[in-house]
């Protein structure tokens, strides 16, 4: 039986990024540039009309060589329309890019297809906008296993790697992203 790798997204507001468990141990996905983290942005090239994603986008934005779009985050579940050249995407379109470049990256690192994911979500994420951050997934590729919100991944994070047997845990995380501000308390037991 062939084993299904899933891979968890951190879609963030200002950055993302992405790891697998193997071994009972995380692994950090890492970009071409050799980064763990990389920036959530987006832009499109009018003069080659390529749209990019991750640290090349970062650098097109920087050098006024392209349109971006940052903080994409903020628009999911809207019905606002972000132009590109002469065509309009929709803020799941524009994920959906961030999306397939950590797609890519990481099947180049595991030479295989990842076509499953879990992806964070703000823990005060509606309906609406976790709808779009699936669709922002399907569009990258992937078929979305869960979404779960980010203070709670971050605690199951936490227990997996630092607990053991029996061990009962309490506590609270603090989620101080780059778009969000949320809390989990929870109890853990393994």
């Amino acid at each position: 039986m062939d084993k299904k790798v899933v891979i968890g997204i951190d879609l963030g507001t200002t950055t993302s990024e992405a790891c697998i468990y193997v071994d009972d141990k995380y692994k950090h996905m890492k970009s071409p540039h050799g980064n763990i983290i990389i920036p959530s942005i987006v832009t499109f090239n009018e003069k080659t009309q390529d749209i990019s994603a991750g640290e090349i986008a970062f650098n097109r934005a920087k050098s006024g060589d392209a349109t971006s779009v940052e903080e994409i985050k903020r628009l999911m579940g809207t019905e606002k329309k972000i132009a590109f050249g002469s065509t309009e995407y929709s803020p799941s379109e524009i994920s959906s890019e961030i999306l397939k470049y950590i797609k890519t990256y990481t099947e180049e690192f595991l030479q295989e297809k990842v076509e499953h994911a879990v992806i964070t979500v703000p823990a005060s994420f509606n309906n609406n906008q976790k709808q779009d951050t699936k669709r922002a997934a399907e569009l990258a590729g992937f078929k979305v296993e869960r979404l779960v919100a980010e203070p709670t991944a971050a605690a199951l994070a936490y227990c997996m790697e630092n607990t053991k047997g029996d061990d009962f845990v309490k506590l609270m995380v603090y989620d101080l992203g780059g778009g969000t501000f949320d809390v989990t308390v929870g109890e853990f037991h393994k």
